[in-house]
Formats: structure tokens, C-alpha cells, sequence
């Protein structure tokens, strides 16, 4: 059922720019567009900051653990958004506007989150000796994206 969602929704919702001025105001379809819209821009912008946080680790091991839980964080939101697009019980295609509410608004934590782990690195970077694995202390602070509100 979950792919069913997530199929759905990305068919009615990605790669269509424009899809909102098609759709009637305040309808699924119009709501859901701007929705993954909002998404796919938190997600871009926390793919430039991870990128950043990559260069600033001190291995590949680190790098790696980081990649492995924005992948788990993002597997973990498509899956529990879809029960709540779910569990609304709406019909039509608002379970797929809820789902896609839901994505966006861990996409904006996990975004915010990884703002304050670079900030937290870069702060470090400013002292004069570092210990081992103290830079994944500032990325543990992003293991703390809100889910639900």
C-alpha cells in the first residue's frame, strides 16, 4: 500500500514546475504540488550542506555512517508518511497530499538540523586541537529531526 502511495503521489505531484496553476486552488492535487515542491527544495538544500559536512569529516567511515542515516531518515519518512496519508481517511488524492505534508515537514527539520551540525563543526574547526570523533558529536544533533508535530 505504501508504494501504492508513494507511486501516486509522484506521479500526480513530481517534475511537473507548473502542476499548482493547473489545479484548482485549495484542491489535493494544487495542495500536494506546492507540498513536494517545498520538499524537493529542503532536500536540495540539505544535500548541499551535507556535502559540506562530507569535506569537514575527518574519514570515509564517518562519511559513510552520515550517508547511511540520511538515507535511513529519508527511507523512515516515505514510510511512516504514508500511514498518515493513510490513516486520514481522506479519499481521493488527499491521502497523498498528507503523506507529502508529512515528508516536507522532516525534510524542513532535517534541513535545520544539519544547519546547526555545520554550524557546530565550523565552530569547532576554530579550536586549536580537535579530538577524534568530535565532529560526529555536532552531526548527532541532526538523529533529532522532528517527526511529527
Amino acid at each position: 500500500m505504501r508504494k501504492s502511495i508513494t507511486i501516486i503521489a509522484s506521479l500526480l505531484f513530481c517534475g511537473i514546475s507548473t502542476a499548482a496553476d493547473n489545479w484548482p486552488s485549495g484542491s489535493a492535487m494544487h495542495s500536494g504540488s506546492l507540498t513536494v515542491s517545498e520538499k524537493e527544495r529542503y532536500e536540495i538544500k540539505s544535500d548541499k550542506i551535507l556535502e559540506e559536512i562530507y569535506r569537514k569529516l575527518d574519514d570515509s567511515y564517518q562519511m559513510n555512517a552520515v550517508k547511511e542515516q540520511v538515507k535511513a531518515l529519508r527511507n523512515y519518512a516515505d514510510s511512516a508518511c504514508s500511514i498518515v496519508g493513510i490513516s486520514s481517511g481522506a479519499g481521493g488524492s488527499w491521502p497523498s497530499t498528507y503523506a507529502a505534508r508529512c515528508e516536507t515537514g522532516i525534510a524542513y527539520h532535517h534541513y535545520r538540523s544539519l544547519k546547526f551540525s555545520l554550524a557546530c563543526i565550523e565552530r569547532l574547526e576554530k579550536e586549536s586541537f580537535i579530538f577524534s570523533g568530535q565532529k560526529m558529536t555536532c552531526i548527532m544533533q541532526s538523529l533529532n529531526t522532528k517527526f511529527f508535530e
